[in-house]
């Protein structure tokens, strides 16, 4: 971007963009000026050099080559700064960088802006965001990051928005931790045609970190500790047994179940196991599903 005053503003904020779209023009006087200067400097020597190589051209006796290539050069630097100097008028139109939504609007008709090309620090007229497809970013802890890869499946909720929930695959990740937090930047790239979504919003994220086909698995409210221990009361013929059990993929609301003594079979207690106790009779009773 060119420095100049900003003389007219195409886009404001909630406005959608292109790549290439105009979002405003500025006005730079001096470089208007150069501009007109360095169109009749370059006339003149136009008509300098193709004078001189004409007369080259007829009478070689009367011209030197050197004068020749001379004028020919400062007839050929004069058009190189006259292009320069275009492509700087060029940058007096503000273009989208890419696709979006114009998010917030630092400037009005009339603000006196400095170039931005000779450094990072330029001024800012608007702020945009590409919100199709939307990034979601997610910091998954140390402990977590050996199951996750790209193509990991993982299933979105938004709170905010109802029937918001989708099925989406990790699009992208850091594999380097954060210093500070010990976790690991990764990404989706969610479809947001009706730009549902908006920057800002908090997400759920469920990821499938490990499955295993044909696992036993029982409800977490199933399992109990003691001294580093885990066990399950199952009913057997009446009777209550205590069941050491060994952990394997654990979930937030199941567990995988290693020991061979259990089967699909057994009537596990999930609700009321602080009331029984190793060897109590009860009898057993499947919980119904209530409906409203």
């Amino acid at each position: 971007m060119e420095s100049g005053f900003v003389q007219r503003m195409h886009k404001d904020i909630g406005d959608e963009v292109t790549e290439g779209e105009v979002i405003a023009e500025l006005k730079n006087p001096e470089l208007a000026r150069k501009r007109q200067k360095l169109e009749a400097q370059l006339k003149t020597k136009k008509k300098v050099y193709e004078r001189l190589k004409s007369v080259y051209d007829k009478s070689p006796d009367l011209m030197t080559i050197e004068k020749v290539e001379e004028a020919e050069a400062k007839y050929e630097s004069a058009k190189a700064d006259l292009e320069a100097t275009k492509d700087r008028l060029g940058f007096l139109k503000v273009r989208a960088p890419f696709d979006g939504v114009v998010t917030k609007r630092h400037v009005d008709k009339g603000a006196v802006l400095q170039t931005g090309l000779s450094g990072d620090d330029g001024p800012a007229i608007v702020n945009i965001k590409r919100i199709d497809p939307i990034r979601l970013s997610l910091d998954v802890p140390e402990s977590d990051v050996s199951a996750i890869q790209k193509g990991t499946k993982a299933t979105i909720t938004i709170p905010e928005l109802p029937n918001s929930t989708t099925q989406v695959k990790v699009s992208r990740m850091a594999n380097a931790l954060e210093m500070g937090s010990k976790t690991m930047d990764v990404q989706f790239d969610l479809d947001n045609p009706a730009f549902r979504l908006k920057p800002g919003m908090y997400a759920e994220v469920r990821l499938t970190l490990k499955s295993r086909e044909g696992a036993l698995t029982l409800p977490n409210l199933a399992l109990s500790a003691q001294k580093d221990q885990y066990f399950v009361y199952v009913v057997r013929d009446g009777i209550v047994e205590k069941v050491p059990v060994r952990l394997g993929i654990e979930g937030e609301n199941y567990f995988e179940v290693l020991n061979k003594e259990l089967s699909t079979n057994d009537k596990v207690i999930v609700h009321g196991k602080q009331l029984v106790s190793d060897g109590a009779e009860v009898e057993a009773v499947k919980k119904q599903n209530s409906s409203t």
